[in-house]
């Protein structure tokens, strides 16, 4: 009856494993496939700008990108700033909404 038990547990998690690696695959190659374009700072949503303003008022922006699908659809932003403490990089969804700082 154990050893039945641990073969069966043994296969369920085989199976999990298999299925989250291939959901990581997956989620790999969407953003692969997305496509960052260089813009201008001026063209980034005004919710980044307010963001940036309110919270990085000493930095000065060195490159800022759109990141576009397929489809052309915008699916985010991202904000690389110069400060005093060196080089930060921001990414914003595709709302102008803070995602990883």
């Amino acid at each position: 009856m154990k050893r039945g038990l641990l073969i069966m547990g043994m296969v369920l998690s085989g199976i999990t494993a298999v299925t989250l690696n291939a959901a990581i695959q997956n989620e790999i190659v969407r953003y692969a496939e997305d496509k960052r374009v260089e813009i201008k700072a001026e063209e980034l949503p005004v919710e980044v700008a307010k963001h940036l303003t309110e919270n990085y008022k000493e930095a000065q922006i060195s490159k800022s990108y759109k990141w576009v699908n397929e489809a052309g659809t915008i699916v985010g932003y991202e904000v690389v700033l110069n400060s005093g403490a060196g080089e930060i990089t921001l990414k914003y969804g595709p709302k102008g909404e803070l995602v990883k700082e």
